[in-house]
């Protein structure tokens, strides 16, 4: 099966570079769609405007894609 998804060049580089065990950051659709299809765990706030912040486990992020 293929999948068509993707992460973006700023998110790729947030997960390579990071040395806390999670980031928070917005996520568009494609990137959650990714997220999702590679069964990745995430968490869920709320900025002050009502927008979506995903939290991600960086180490669990960097076994999918950085290897």
């Amino acid at each position: 099966m293929l999948f068509s998804g993707y992460l973006s060049k700023h998110l790729y580089g947030r997960i390579v570079s990071s040395q806390s065990e999670s980031i928070k950051t917005p996520l568009d659709d494609e990137e959650l769609k990714a997220l999702k299809k590679f069964k990745v765990s995430y968490k869920i706030v709320f900025n002050n405007d009502g927008e979506p912040i995903y939290i991600l486990d960086t180490q669990e992020l960097k076994s999918i894609f950085c290897n």
